[in-house]
């Protein structure tokens, strides 16, 4: 790896100073399998950083001649929504010949094909800013913002994966990307899909500070007529987690956050 760059890597597209688009050729890695869904105690950050702190990494970058030794990925696979899929959390390999017979539980292999990719990198100036430069990255990845300042759209059939230091630090995240061919696809993305809707009737609030609205939102079960909009209030949630749950539990057509 030279600076922010992997070795092989072949830059199509400069969108801004963080992001550019690339085409990677085919990836090796081995690495311990990790469900990640919204029913686990930690999220997928804390996941990663758990992996490589209590040195499982670092395990399999011993044991195994010929990985990468400088970096570890997380690559995500079974990809259902931003908050469901699996990890593969390990090293990069020359190759699946001669591995150790002996490696931690749940290890896997997993072959990351070629493919185009949008790459961002975020710059941190102090460990206090270093968490919220990871979830820009990350976000910005998926965003409208992306699509409209690059012409791409996320690739249902690529592997996104992220690259980390020794110390846990998010140093590259890759999202697979191509150009839409049609209407349709502009529309992309592992966090929602087209479909069509009945008519639906909602109710919201206005506010001129997103803190005005959060205050507001405390008393919507009160404020609301929720019957004369033909809609029935069937529960509220303290934290996204509990949301997420209640969601895959009870039939709902809203949600306000």
């Amino acid at each position: 790896m030279k600076g922010n760059q992997i070795e092989n890597e072949k830059i199509v597209k400069k969108v801004d100073d963080y992001c550019s688009i690339v085409e990677r050729p085919e990836m090796k890695v081995v690495g311990v399998k990790v469900d990640v869904t919204p029913n686990v105690d930690m999220n997928a950050a804390k996941i990663v950083e758990k992996s490589i702190k209590e040195g499982t990494c670092r395990l399999l970058a011993d044991l195994i001649d010929g990985c990468d030794k400088d970096r570890y990925i997380a690559a995500a696979t079974n990809v259902k929504t931003g908050i469901d899929f699996t990890y593969i959390i390990g090293v990069i390999v020359e190759s699946f010949d001669n591995l150790p017979q002996i490696l931690p539980p749940d290890t896997a292999t997993l072959v990351i094909p070629a493919a185009c990719y949008a790459k961002e990198v975020r710059v941190f100036d102090s460990e206090d800013q270093r968490h919220s430069c990871c979830l820009q990255a990350i976000c910005y990845l998926s965003s409208s913002q992306f699509r409209n300042d690059s012409g791409y759209v996320y690739d249902k059939k690529g592997i996104p994966f992220r690259i980390f230091n020794h110390d846990a630090e998010l140093t590259l995240a890759y999202e697979p990307v191509k150009i839409p061919q049609n209407e349709d696809e502009k529309y992309d993305s592992v966090h929602c899909e087209v479909v069509a809707l009945p008519e639906l009737k909602v109710g919201g609030m206005t506010g001129d500070s997103g803190w005005e609205a959060m205050i507001n939102l405390f008393d919507v079960e009160e404020n609301i007529d929720w019957k004369a909009m033909d809609c029935e209030l069937v529960g509220d949630c303290d934290n996204g987690k509990a949301a997420a749950e209640f969601v895959q539990n009870h039939p709902v057509d809203i949600v306000l956050t």
